[in-house]
């Protein structure tokens, strides 16, 4: 082969691959690949919610904001009913223990009007309140209902309806069904 062929072939040879390789790619295009880059973490996070689960999905924590305006956090230990609960509105913030099926609590709300700690198990409740008109301790049956009253507290006669504003150096005992038994002063 003369050295005019040769080069003519070897032309021809380069051309067919470039031509075959250009159509090839328009019909048969892939993704290129490249050596990952190792991922920085994020310095801030954003979302609306974040919560923290178990391998199988189980809720372990928390943290969300609600269309409300409300931020809160919840934090559930694994192999437990307790929780723990924080909630933080416009109007105040409400921190609570709860042990679950057992109905133990304990509960802290604390607003502009009002302070109110509470301690609740499945036999009684004890309510500690302090609010514009005063504050008491009262002392709760297993059906809710007040026994003892210690403090400011407004007294319904069942009998006659009217009202009566108790000052906050009063003591006040009822009954089952809520009847006044004793106060003082």
């Amino acid at each position: 082969m003369s050295k005019q062929r040769h080069s003519l072939t070897m032309l021809l040879a380069l051309i067919a691959g470039l031509v075959g390789g250009v159509v090839s790619n328009q019909f048969f295009m892939g993704q290129l690949v490249f050596a990952e880059k190792k991922a920085a973490h994020a310095k801030v996070i954003r979302a609306e919610s974040f919560e923290v689960v178990d391998q199988d999905g189980n809720l372990h924590a928390s943290l969300s904001h609600s269309e409300y305006g409300t931020t809160s956090l919840l934090l559930i230990p694994q192999g437990t009913e307790y929780a723990f609960s924080a909630i933080v509105s416009a109007s105040g913030v409400n921190v609570g223990i709860d042990s679950g099926e057992k109905r133990n609590s304990v509960s802290l709300l604390v607003s502009e009007n009002l302070t109110h700690f509470g301690l609740d198990s499945h036999k009684s409740e004890i309510d500690i309140r302090i609010d514009r008109t005063g504050s008491h301790i009262d002392l709760l049956d297993k059906d809710g209902k007040s026994r003892a009253v210690l403090g400011t507290t407004e007294l319904i006669q069942k009998d006659t309806g009217t009202k009566e504003m108790r000052n906050i150096c009063s003591l006040v005992l009822a009954d089952q069904e809520g009847k006044v038994v004793w106060k003082a002063p």
